[in-house]
């Protein structure tokens, strides 16, 4: 297996540390500041405590530890709570094998190994927070070698804020969720509390932001986005109101 290379740190250059904008650089050199001509303003405030009139401060390179490098290396792993079993991969430089996507970009696609991973374990496994690999456009598979390596270091890093992926699944697939049983739980738990269950969905982008949650009776509709699930549609097909008070239907 090819070994994990350790690299110069992308985000801060190997520093150790990164130069940030200060705050005092969005309102200029002036002590009193009118809200009505603010703008993109890059002009330090010379009084400033923090940056001193510099325009920027230095803080610790939170990607690297503050050690100016970084290993490019993932780690997936699928382990069957059933028997216990668990099977591993590494994804580092070398041994990606990538393929063209429909638009053309190379990518590796992790999920298939998740899946190849389960296999070997006898784990049936969904939803698996395993991302996609998409390397930089100057990537070629005719590249030599070293370039190669590190175009592909540079993607494994992109992705290493968790480096290391955990996949838990079953030998069996779970049972079907009954929809409406568990509407009726939530109902009636409405009716104990003696609040409003309230299912919203709100437009964000092209698609639907979910959000199931409990309010007083009469609270008004929060004006902010409170969705917390983008396809509502994976776990619950599209809402239907029943005719009873607890359930306030709100869409925006």
């Amino acid at each position: 297996m090819t070994a994990a290379p350790v690299v110069t740190c992308p985000d801060c250059d190997g520093m150790t540390f990164t130069l940030d904008p200060c705050r005092c650089t969005t309102y200029g050199d002036r002590f009193l500041v009118d809200a009505e001509v603010l703008g993109p303003r890059r002009e330090a405030y010379r009084g400033c405590e923090q940056c001193h009139g510099a325009g920027s401060i230095a803080y610790p390179c939170y990607r690297c530890g503050r050690r100016g490098r970084r290993r490019a290396q993932l780690v997936v792993t699928v382990a069957n709570l059933d028997t216990g079993a668990v099977a591993s991969h590494q994804v580092v430089p070398g041994g990606l094998e990538p393929h063209r996507d429909p638009a053309g970009h190379w990518v590796v696609a992790l999920a298939s190994r998740v899946r190849e991973l389960a296999a070997s374990v006898g784990a049936i496994v969904t939803d698996a927070d395993v991302p996609s690999l998409w390397l930089d456009r100057q990537w070629r598979p005719d590249l030599p070698a070293a370039q190669r390596h590190e175009l592909e270091a540079h993607a494994i890093l992109r992705a290493d804020h968790a480096p290391w992926r955990l996949v838990l699944g079953r030998s069996s697939a779970a049972p079907t969720v009954d929809l409406a049983a568990r509407l009726a739980r939530f109902c009636a738990l409405a009716d104990l509390l003696l609040l409003d269950l309230v299912v919203e969905a709100r437009r964000q982008g092209l698609g639907f932001g979910w959000a199931l949650r409990y309010e007083v009776p009469g609270s008004p509709v929060p004006p902010g986005t409170t969705a917390w699930c983008q396809d509502r549609r994976r776990r619950w097909p599209a809402p239907t109101w029943p005719a009873r008070s607890p359930v306030s239907p709100s869409a925006a």
